[in-house]
């Protein structure tokens, strides 16, 4: 279970720092502005306090950015004894 959650949460800050996040500013994307737009990414509400940028390299109009984002998984037990991800969590409720 522990390895499934750690998996899940490894593919997930896959998906963030592999993806090239564009500025709609002329000027280098800030921290701050990158923390934003990853914490909205996908349809999802993150807290800002969920996300902390690691580092930003922006290129032209484009940038990456290295980020760590918290989230909880809530798994439950199936009928046939096997586990599945019922829940994403990604605030305090």
């Amino acid at each position: 279970m522990k390895r499934f959650i750690r998996y899940s949460i490894v593919l997930i800050s896959m998906f963030i720092i592999g993806a090239g996040i564009v500025s709609q500013a002329a000027a280098d994307l800030s921290a701050g502005e990158a923390r934003k737009l990853i914490a909205r990414v996908a349809g999802i509400e993150l807290p800002s306090d969920a996300v902390r940028v690691k580092e930003v390299s922006s290129l032209g109009s484009s940038a990456v950015v290295v980020a760590q984002i918290e989230t909880a998984f809530r798994l439950v037990k199936n009928d046939d004894g096997k586990w599945r991800v019922a829940e994403i969590r990604t605030g305090d409720n």
